[in-house]
């Protein structure tokens, strides 16, 4: 098959990423053995792995990993397919303080190949497929995007575990494409939420100041009404000093939106 080994090559480009979520939980494991795993799948863009630990992932504990799963990469690790009987998965996973792992065990049937993959130190219940070894990664070529809570098996009434999210690509230019992609379209959609923004506060401004040209109005329409009443007394102060109402009202009302009076 041409591009059989190429991200053209769907198949291929989902089991590369199935490999990177691996590598990750290996690498976590090997910085905080205390952790626990839980599931690591390829996902449409990338992967993600479910992390049970007693600390809150960071940017700086990111770091530590990235730098961890370059250094498995570089170690080009075989990596082993094998099974096991349903009791002997099980007691393997209970040895190593994996619970998570034991319930996924416990739900499969009856009649299911409970199969297992090992890259060096690291083994994990999986169906596969993966790559045939550590170094088919490139090292340069993945990138930890973000960390999130996610509940374990999707239910709310579950333990809230640590999802963590990456993406990886053939070769550094990739990946450096992608980012620059995303970056671009976070920017977008900084802007259009600035003009969401902006488009609330000239509703609310326009809801406000219709209510105080309504507040305004009654006092307003007093003033006009007594101007002439003024001037035909002959009273020029009061009818001036009225106009100056009738002037400082408009102004208010529309200086709430920013906009120009013309009354001047």
């Amino acid at each position: 098959m041409e591009n059989e080994f190429t991200f053209e090559n769907p198949e291929y480009r989902k089991t590369y990423w199935h490999t990177c979520s691996h590598i990750m939980a290996q690498a976590v494991k090997r910085l905080w053995p205390e952790v626990q795993l839980a599931i690591g799948p390829a996902i449409d863009e990338g992967w993600y792995y479910d992390f049970d630990a007693p600390f809150t992932f960071t940017p700086e504990h990111l770091a530590k990993i990235e730098a961890e799963m370059k250094k498995v990469c570089k170690e080009r690790l075989p990596i082993v397919r094998s099974e096991k009987p349903r009791a002997e998965a099980i007691a393997y996973m209970q040895e190593r303080n994996e619970p998570y792992k034991v319930e996924l065990i416990n739900d499969l049937p009856e009649d299911a190949v409970i199969s297992f993959y090992t890259q060096g130190d690291f083994t994990d219940l999986c169906a596969g497929p993966h790559l045939d070894h550590t170094g088919r990664v490139k090292h340069n070529g993945f990138k930890l995007l973000n960390s999130c809570g996610a509940y374990w098996r999707g239910d709310s009434n579950r333990k809230m575990l640590q999802r963590i999210y990456g993406i990886a690509f053939q070769s550094k230019e990739e990946l450096e494409t992608y980012l620059q992609r995303i970056e671009e379209a976070k920017k977008r959609e900084n802007i259009e939420a600035q003009r969401e923004k902006s488009r609330e506060e000239l509703q609310i401004c326009i809801y406000e100041t219709s209510l105080a040209a309504i507040a305004l109005g009654e006092a307003t329409a007093k003033a006009v009404q007594r101007i002439p009443d003024a001037h035909c007394n002959g009273d020029m102060h009061a009818a001036l000093d009225y106009a100056s109402k009738v002037k400082h009202a408009q102004r208010e009302v529309v200086s709430r939106c920013g906009i120009k009076s013309i009354v001047e």
